[in-house]
């Protein structure tokens, strides 16, 4: 697959402006595209590879304003700076996720990360994971037809940017400058 249609495919609603931020797994393989990165961050783009104790290369995509938006609720930063996140520092936040995705354990914290619900990131915090209401592309445990419409809104994203790519437009003109 080449690097644009990855990254449009798991990608594209943080890239559209829809979402804080987006993760995805590339493997083992080594991920290459220095000149389209570099594109993306001028559209205001931020982009982190982190590693998983599997080994796996994870690429994590992000818009810094709408991140440090998810991330600074109160609730939000008393539970991360009690998993020792240096709050204020939005890059140095990032490495301490790096370092603790590298860990053994999956730092599910990392839902507030990627925008999902404050609320459903807690719930599953609190719960083990149990308990919720639908599990779609996070488990939700609040507002379970809210979170259906997000999904559906994220998926449709998606397809228009794959079919927009497939018809010649580049990624970079796809995003918009945020």
């Amino acid at each position: 697959m080449a690097p644009d249609e990855l990254i449009a495919r798991h990608h594209a609603p943080t890239l559209a402006g829809l979402k804080c931020s987006s993760l995805s797994c590339l493997g083992r393989k080594a991920f290459s595209a220095p000149e389209l990165i570099g594109t993306l961050r001028i559209r205001g783009l931020g982009f982190r590879f982190f590693h998983n104790a599997q080994g796996c290369t994870l690429l994590f995509s992000y818009r810094p304003l709408m991140l440090e938006k998810a991330l600074s609720p109160q609730d939000v930063e008393e539970r991360l700076a009690a998993l020792g996140y240096p709050l204020g520092d939005l890059e140095a936040m990032l490495d301490h996720l790096g370092s603790r995705l590298e860990q053994d354990d999956f730092p599910h914290e990392i839902g507030f990360f990627l925008g999902y619900p404050k609320d459903d990131v807690i719930a599953f915090l609190e719960r083990g994971g149990r308990g919720y209401l639908y599990s779609g592309m996070w488990k939700m445990y609040h507002r379970v037809e809210e979170g259906k419409a997000t999904c559906e809104k994220y998926r449709r994203c998606t397809l228009s940017f794959l079919k927009a790519l497939e018809s010649g437009a580049r990624l970079d003109e796809l995003c918009p400058a945020i």
